[in-house]
């Protein structure tokens, strides 16, 4: 017994000790600190205590939530007695942290009083736009009567109290006459919902769906209370739609669930601004169903609409679902897609055991008849077909213990998936299946492809679901006009392509095609995602020939035709970053030993280069003229992001090029190249012997850029402008050695202007103010030239094929005047008459002049 008295001691003296640490100022500090985190980590609200005073008499407590909402509590509290009587008071003026002002401020007080398991609460003042009383019963802490009137209440303002975005505005009615019978409640409550607008944009950022414009709406519920069940009516209704229930009970006690249900959209047409597609018709949805425990246990439902209808009844884990004639047009159409197709869909579905996972059993049948509108798919996915295209469906599925096996066809006179069949384990949701792929004959796809078509599409597969995602899948057989045999298991990815068409999968990748040649590819990968990459692939291209009409449609430029290529490729992945070397041959460019690092990921690239073009001619389509010669380069292409360098090293014109493109920007420089070698390649006149040194600066985006050549040492050749100086001369300037001379100037576009100075020891030639067009070619080019004491000014005019020269010399002028007048005093003498005389060879001078 002492042992007894013993622990009952140290039990009282325990409990004495932990009550008096709650009540403690210490403990009373601990437990607003756990109410302040408590607040902040389940419903995000700031709450902070100005008092927090919990003593085993008394409690006087003075919060604030927000800063904005101020509430106090204070009055007698017996943790022993369990009588509690207290009063409480809660005040705001403003919402700011839900960026709404109150119409008025929220202002209520009142008392609660009584037991813990049995007390009064009362109440009375203004909140949320509405003048509020309320007094209440709870019982064993069930709510035994409510006496509530609150009328006009704000709907953003409860949105706002609530931490809700501000999704409608308007006004709610409350209102409540329920007391205690027998220890139950009875009475009615009522709420009505009027003057309500939604808020588009809210609705629009949060749950993607657009409303109309001034989308209003209002509803009621009424319900009638007795012995702890519910009776209730409701409405609702918006300008699309209408939703209503006549007879729903909730049995309070048990939290069960009975109701019907109508929901019916009277003009389909109002939907438009929501899904963004017209409709037409009605659509219309009743029925009843049943929860119990928050579970849904019995439904009846009737759908009309979508041109039919639709049955379906789920009772004790048994569902009985019938589909009578539905449009497939229609449902296109309410899934905002245009009427592509039509189609009858009828199907009906018996499967039992819902609520049991391992022993759900059944059957499922569809059927579907139809044809694909030739007119609608094109507006859809821009595809010709010649005719509309008819096509059916069937499917049967047996369920036994959760697993349904299957079959279907898909047939229409373009492609078959026929044969298909397999398993579906409901429980594990895991797929096996087998099928087969056929397109019989590639020509019925030619107004599709608008190419000629030959050949037949044959694939059989296999395919396996684990937990939802792929496991397995195996495709053989005929495509691309090769044989494919690709296997995909545990990750790892073997496929080969032998003989395939270039062509071919260009068109199946509904891409008009750019070239073709026979394709064959060998693939091994250890992983398949597309964000890590593993494995090697090796790929050729024989026999390849390029489609100049569609490569000019591309390019926008004239490519030519005849032009034949191979390629090899060896690439090596490793976490999505490709390792490879290529090399290709072309009649207009071969590239050898190109090999580098290509980032899948970020796009990035470092490659080098060999190329080498046998004949510059053959790009005129790109320069834009008639190139001679060939070309061979070494070069590096390095991009990072967006910015993107290459560099060029080239033996050319005789000389050396190094070349360097910085995004947009070209810098290159010439060294010890022959001017005859430079216009040569630019198939222009030759007209100088000699060398040079040039750099050049061009924005590839502006089209803006300046060059200067050096002109170093050399000789003009004799042509068109060196015999023109001759003619009018008399002199043989290219034997002249020209010096330290340049050509400097600047490009616009097509359009380039220019100056230039040569000097040699007896002759001067300047160009001040050059321009030349590199479209038309026209130029016009005036030069100053000087030779000992002959000057002259030579305009050179028309075009490069078609050089035009005009001279003009002061020199030469004024000793053809000179010779002129020494002739005419040798010839007419002096006459006695020295006027007549005077006049007379004044006019012939004049007369002589003007022919120079």
């Amino acid at each position: 017994m002492k042992i007894l008295a013993y622990i009952a001691g140290i039990l009282i003296l325990t409990v004495f000790c932990v009550f008096g640490f709650i009540f403690s100022s210490f403990g009373n500090s601990m437990i607003a600190s756990y109410a302040q985190n408590l607040a902040k980590q389940k419903a995000g609200i700031e709450l902070s205590f100005d008092k927090f005073e919990l003593g085993i008499s008394k409690v006087d407590i003075n919060a604030k939530v927000n800063n904005e909402i101020s509430a106090s509590i204070n009055g007698d509290f017996s943790v022993f007695s369990q009588n509690i009587d207290l009063t409480y008071e809660i005040n705001a003026s403003d919402l700011k942290s839900a960026n709404l002002k109150l119409t008025q401020p929220i202002a209520l007080s009142g008392k609660i009083k009584g037991k813990f398991n049995n007390f009064d609460a009362n109440g009375a003042g203004e909140a949320l736009g509405s003048s509020i009383n309320f007094l209440a019963n709870i019982k064993e802490y069930k709510p035994l009567s409510l006496q509530l009137n609150a009328k006009q209440l704000k709907i953003d303002e409860i949105l706002a109290l609530v931490k809700q975005p501000i999704y409608a505005s308007g006004r709610i009615d409350i209102t409540s006459n329920i007391t205690e019978q027998n220890d139950m409640p009875n009475g009615m409550a009522e709420i009505l919902i009027y003057d309500a607008v939604a808020n588009n944009a809210l609705i629009s950022r949060d749950f993607n769906v657009s409303l109309p414009k001034n989308f209003t709406f209002k509803g009621a519920a009424n319900a009638q209370i007795a012995n702890w069940i519910a009776n209730v009516k409701s409405t609702l209704i918006t300008p699309i739609a209408t939703a209503n229930t006549t007879k729903t009970v909730y049995n309070i006690d048990n939290k069960s669930l009975n109701t019907d249900f109508m929901i019916e959209i009277s003009d389909l047409a109002k939907l438009e601004p929501i899904i963004n597609q017209k409709l037409n018709g009605a659509l219309k949805a009743n029925g009843d169903l049943t929860f119990s425990d928050y579970k849904l246990q019995n439904l009846n439902a009737v759908i009309d609409g979508l041109g039919g209808k639709i049955d379906a009844n789920l009772k004790d884990g048994k569902l009985l679902a019938k589909i009578h004639s539905i449009k497939l047009e229609e449902a296109l159409k309410l899934a905002a897609q245009p009427p592509y197709a039509t189609a009858n869909i009828n199907a009906t579905a018996t499967i039992e055991n819902l609520n049991d996972a391992k022993n759900i059993k059944g059957n499922i049948a569809l059927t579907s008849d139809g044809k694909i509108n030739k007119n609608e798919l094109k507006k859809v996915a821009n595809l010709n077909l010649a005719k509309d295209v008819g096509f059916s469906l069937n499917t049967d599925a047996i369920i036994a213990k959760s697993i349904a096996k299957f079959k279907a066809n898909l047939l229409s006179e373009l492609i078959k998936l026929k044969d298909v069949s397999g398993e579906f384990d409901i429980q594990k949701q895991s797929l096996s299946s087998k099928f087969s792929l056929l397109a019989d004959d590639l020509a019925k796809f030619e107004s599709i492809t608008q190419q000629k078509l030959s050949g037949a599409v044959n694939l059989n597969g296999d395919i396996k679901v684990v937990d939802k995602v792929l496991s397995e899948l195996g495709i053989y057989g005929s495509v691309i006009g090769g044989e494919i045999n690709a296997k995909f298991k545990d990750q790892n990815l073997n496929a080969t392509l032998k003989n395939g068409s270039l062509k071919d999968a260009f068109l199946l990748l509904a891409q008009a095609p750019l070239a073709n040649a026979k394709l064959n590819l060998s693939a091994n990968l250890s992983s398949i995602d597309l964000k890590n990459l593993n494995g090697d692939i090796l790929l050729s291209f024989t026999n390849g020939e390029a489609y100049e009409k569609e490569l000019s449609k591309l390019l926008e430029k004239n490519f030519p035709s005849g032009v034949k290529f191979e390629a090899t490729s060896n690439i090596k992945l490793a976490k999505n970053v490709a390792d490879f070397t290529t090399d290709v041959s072309s009649t207009l460019l071969n590239l050898k030993d190109t090999s580098g690092k290509f980032d899948i990921n970020s796009g990035n690239l470092n490659a080098k280069f060999n190329a080498f073009i046998p004949e510059l001619s053959r790009l005129k389509f790109a320069t834009g003229r008639e190139l001679k010669g060939a070309l061979n380069a070494t070069g590096d292409i390095v991009k990072s992001g967006e910015n993107l360098i290459a560099n060029l090293n080239s033996n050319v014109f005789g000389g050396t090029i190094t070349a360097k493109l910085n995004n947009n920007d070209l810098n290159a420089i010439l060294q010890n190249f022959t001017f005859k070698d430079l216009t040569d390649t630019l198939n222009m006149q030759h007209i100088y012997d000699g060398i040079g040194d040039g750099r050049l600066n061009y924005n590839l985006a502006s089209q803006k850029g300046d060059f200067n050549i050096d002109i170093n040492e050399g000789r003009l050749v004799s042509n068109d402008f060196t015999n023109t100086i001759k003619t009018f001369s008399g002199r043989d300037i290219t034997s002249e050695i020209y010096k330290n001379g340049y050509l400097k100037g600047t490009i616009d576009k097509n359009l380039i202007n220019f100056k230039a100075q040569m000097s040699a020891q007896r002759s001067d030639i300047n160009v001040t103010n050059g321009t030349f067009d590199t479209t038309s070619q026209a130029m016009n080019i005036p030069v100053d030239f000087k030779y000992e004491k002959t000057d002259a000014k030579i305009a050179i005019t028309g075009t490069t094929q078609d050089p035009k020269y005009s001279v003009s010399s002061e020199y030469l002028k004024g000793k053809i005047t000179k010779e002129i007048d020494r002739f005419l005093d040798k010839k007419l003498g002096k006459d006695s008459n020295e006027t007549n005389s005077s006049t007379t060879k004044d006019a012939i001078k004049g007369l002589l002049k003007g022919l120079f």
